[in-house]
């Protein structure tokens, strides 16, 4: 169906493929009540149940099945289904069907789990104002109004202050949003543990808005981090403020490096998307303020950025104290990050690989002219022995460099 055409009754199998594909459209924009495109979302599903009760009366399970299903095919328990329905009453409340699916689910159950829409409208009910609002509530808006992040008067009301939260989230609303990986919890969240979707949704929203304020100099293109850019790019952790200098290095390649500081419930280490298709974005938290911890999460960033972007893939967003080890594309960033960290022929040679001296760790950063602080967070690594060598990793020395960024702002 052409965007802004007026539904009409599905007659045909072509008709209904079409008017399917219309909704999936309409899902991912998730518009507002009451706008044109909410009613003619609201028309396609009347429609599209009317031809499969008629077509195929037997061929769809109900949407409590189809979820169910979904779970088993995917090992999840009631609790992974939080970020999609809302809270564990609720969860309870929809698979015990005492609760029917409003829009807002089913759009997350649709793009989050894969679960057809077509077996998810059979229990769809349109969101009303009130849904609407009680998802507004769900976003940690007193964090980010004292971060400054939302711009609301000293008293404002909490219809205001949720207005305002509508306007600082319409990045999310577009169909070319860069993030909306959000919206659907893919496999391109690497977490081992649950993770607030609305946190990081405000996160990322954070993370774009500064975008705009750090334009690149230069212009990406596909290939331009060759071994030679990124070996100069980590030679830059020498010096007392070389995680700046890097920001400034990536710019003249066409990408920004932004920090933001992680909220509560979201374990976020960094993240790596397109704001648009030449313009790719590293988001940092600084969750741990050292510095091997920075250019390792930097590199695995990169490593995901000249790796593993493609048509199917929005962004990439890691708490790197996970294993990663579902996903050979963590695995992958991982090992990325160590090697271009720490050439494989220089470890196999350096006796760190059995003692874990500080002398041979300053040697072999000053060989390889980089910061000791790398090396001795691979040594830490190897050994999974992370009490040694605290005293050259870096403690609290990056987090400064970014205090502008960082500094929570009153309201």
């Amino acid at each position: 169906m052409e965007e802004g055409a007026v539904p009409k009754v599905i007659k045909s199998k072509a008709d209904y493929e079409a008017a399917l594909a219309s909704v999936d459209r309409l899902i991912a924009l998730d518009p507002e009540p009451g706008t044109p495109k909410a009613d003619e979302l609201e028309v396609l599903t009347v429609l599209v149940k009317d031809y499969e009760g008629k077509q195929y009366p037997a061929q769809f399970p109900d949407p409590v099945e189809a979820i169910l299903f979904r779970m088993d095919q995917m090992g999840l328990g009631q609790r992974d289904l939080i970020p999609f329905i809302g809270s564990r009453a609720r969860v309870s409340e929809v698979l015990s069907r005492k609760r029917p699916l409003t829009l807002t689910m089913l759009k997350a159950l649709h793009v989050g789990l894969g679960i057809p829409a077509a077996a998810l409208l059979k229990g769809e009910e349109q969101a009303t104002a009130g849904d609407t609002a009680d998802e507004l509530v769900r976003f940690p808006v007193k964090v980010m109004v004292r971060r400054g992040w939302l711009k609301v008067a000293r008293r404002a009301s909490e219809a205001d202050v949720l207005g305002t939260l509508r306007t600082y989230l319409a990045p999310f609303r577009e169909a070319s949003s860069p993030v909306r990986v959000l919206t659907r919890m893919t496999k391109n969240v690497r977490t081992d543990r649950p993770i607030e979707r609305h946190a990081l949704m405000a996160w990322a929203a954070r993370a774009m808005e500064l975008t705009r304020q750090h334009r690149p100099k230069g212009r990406y293109q596909t290939g331009c981090l060759t071994e030679d850019v990124l070996r100069r790019l980590v030679h830059l952790s020498v010096l007392d403020d070389g995680p700046l200098k890097a920001r400034e290095y990536l710019s003249r390649y066409g990408i920004t490096l932004v920090v933001v500081e992680h909220l509560p419930h979201t374990r976020l280490d960094g993240a790596v998307f397109f704001m648009t298709p030449d313009r790719p974005v590293i988001a940092l938290t600084l969750r741990y303020d050292r510095i091997d911890y920075f250019w390792f999460t930097l590199l695995h960033e990169i490593g995901h950025l000249v790796r593993d972007f493609g048509e199917d893939v929005d962004g990439f967003f890691d708490d790197l104290d996970s294993s990663g080890s579902n996903d050979p594309r963590e695995a992958g960033a991982d090992a990325f990050a160590r090697d271009m960290l720490v050439p494989p022929a220089e470890w196999e040679e350096s006796p760190l690989r059995s003692s874990p001296n500080p002398g041979y760790v300053r040697d072999l950063a000053a060989r390889l002219g980089i910061h000791p602080a790398i090396v001795a967070g691979r040594v830490r690594k190897e050994h999974g022995a992370y009490r040694i060598l605290g005293n050259l990793v870096g403690h609290r020395a990056v987090r400064v460099l970014f205090e502008e960024e960082l500094r929570e702002v009153s309201a």
